[in-house]
């Protein structure tokens, strides 16, 4: 009997702290701040083809593949997002964009420090964007903080807005995926290729100063008779790092030929869907 009477407590305080903890995620959605991972080649490429910034996808939440919103949501699942709606709240994190005010102020809108009790009230404006789909599937909200009347931050959002439009319809009309993993290939090809590149002129460099020292001892007119052989091997790993930094040159500028292809084949995709979209509103 006591036991079950533990259990009761035990189950309606996990309640309570469950509503809670519901009320501070749904009431207070600034509770906590959000960093969005990124996928550098994903990113590279949206902003070549679509002029979407990291900015951009910092705004909506976006890693370059899917929203972070209370759970992951793939871009391909939506096809429009469109300002909804704004609201002003109280937020709880120092790290949102927000406004600060205290109960006592100084004259310069500071806290009084005067008082030792002087709540901080933190207010940021609630903006809640809506993805739709052409679909079955529900729409869902997305809501991104600004500064109460921040015109700049509020200007950036209709913009990215307008970016992520047309790449959501472009992918709803076209597979990108394809197109992402082709340059995906080629960043990584590249990156190595850039490396191997600054290896290899370091090692010219480093070869050069051997043989740059050789030359000064002999001017000096000091005998060199124990450097030659150092000196002719110098010379030869110079000579043949030489050739190998023109082919990794030669490869670099092939795979970023390959990379310029795939960038205005995302264009393409994406400017024929607009006009696509621009023909079925029209007529």
């Amino acid at each position: 009997m006591i036991a079950s009477v533990f259990l009761f407590i035990l189950s309606a305080v996990g309640a309570v702290i469950g509503s809670i903890v519901l009320y501070e995620v749904y009431k207070n959605p600034g509770k906590k701040s959000f960093n969005v991972p990124t996928d550098a080649s994903r990113l590279r490429l949206l902003e070549l083809a679509l002029d979407i910034s990291w900015s951009d996808c910092t705004i909506l939440r976006f890693d370059g593949k899917n929203f972070h919103h209370r759970h992951l949501i793939n871009y391909k699942e939506y096809s429009s997002v469109k300002f909804l709606s704004a609201t002003l709240v109280t937020v709880y994190d120092k790290n949102l964009p927000h406004n600060s005010s205290w109960r006592y102020s100084r004259i310069d809108g500071g806290p009084d420090l005067r008082f030792k009790n002087n709540p901080e009230k933190m207010e940021s404006r609630k903006n809640d964007l809506l993805f739709d789909s052409a679909g079955a599937r529900s729409p869902f909200v997305l809501f991104i903080f600004t500064r109460p009347f921040d015109q700049h931050h509020l200007a950036r959002i209709d913009l990215a807005i307008l970016h992520f439009n047309r790449f959501l319809y472009a992918a709803a009309c076209n597979d990108l995926e394809e197109i992402f993993s082709e340059y995906s290939t080629l960043y990584s090809k590249e990156v190595e290729v850039t490396r191997s590149i600054a290896s290899t002129n370091s090692d010219i460099e480093r070869y050069s100063l051997v043989l740059k020292a050789h030359e000064e001892v002999a001017r000096d007119g000091h005998s060199t008779k124990d450097l030659d052989n150092r000196a002719l091997i110098a010379l030869e790993n110079k000579s043949n790092l030489l050739n190998k930094q023109g082919l990794l040159s030669d490869e670099l500028r092939s795979i970023r030929h390959s990379m310029g292809l795939s960038v205005s084949r995302m264009k393409t995709a994406v400017d024929i869907s607009a006009k696509k979209k621009l023909i079925e509103s029209n007529t």
